[in-house]
């Protein structure tokens, strides 16, 4: 989700959930908490909030017959964090250089998150500058004159990297 600090800042935040069945059964759960700024490291009070709302998920909407799988996945997030978190000390990223383009490379983050997790491609963290200032453009044709396509043209050009 991205994240607005004090209406001047955008990060990205996610979680990562994954659930193992046997027979029908649920059997495990593992967490993977991210944060990617596309100015600052990572403060530790980020994974702290990202804890706590999965904790109000587990306790308002997980059956109770499962609630145990889930807290031991949570207490495994807090005992083995360099296994479970994902930031700028453990993935590589490109940043940007200007005070003006954190809600474009928070979008491309988005972006490319989903295509790797949700769709299993393989993609190059570490892009052009230059994408934020061209999406930026791309938005704004896109919105005032409605071209269409702006999805597919991102998958082509910054997902396959085929560049600007």
């Amino acid at each position: 989700m991205p994240y607005n600090i004090g209406a001047s800042h955008f990060e990205l935040l996610y979680i990562r959930s994954h659930c193992h069945y046997l027979n029908g059964k649920l059997e495990s759960v593992e967490f993977h908490l991210g944060h990617l700024d596309p100015l600052y490291d990572s403060k530790d009070y980020i994974f702290d909030y990202l804890r706590q709302y999965i904790e109000g998920e587990i306790k308002a909407n997980i059956h109770p017959a499962e609630q145990h799988i889930y807290w031991k996945a949570l207490q495994d997030v807090k005992d083995r964090p360099n296994t479970h978190i994902e930031n700028a000390r453990n993935l590589k990223f490109t940043r940007q250089n200007n005070s003006h383009d954190c809600g474009m490379f928070v979008c491309l983050y988005m972006l490319l998150l989903t295509a790797e997790i949700g769709l299993g491609l393989s993609v190059n963290w570490e892009f052009s500058e230059r994408y934020a200032t061209e999406l930026r453009k791309l938005i704004q044709k896109d919105a005032l004159f409605g071209i269409g396509g702006l999805l597919e043209l991102l998958i082509e050009r910054v997902v396959n990297a085929k560049g600007w």
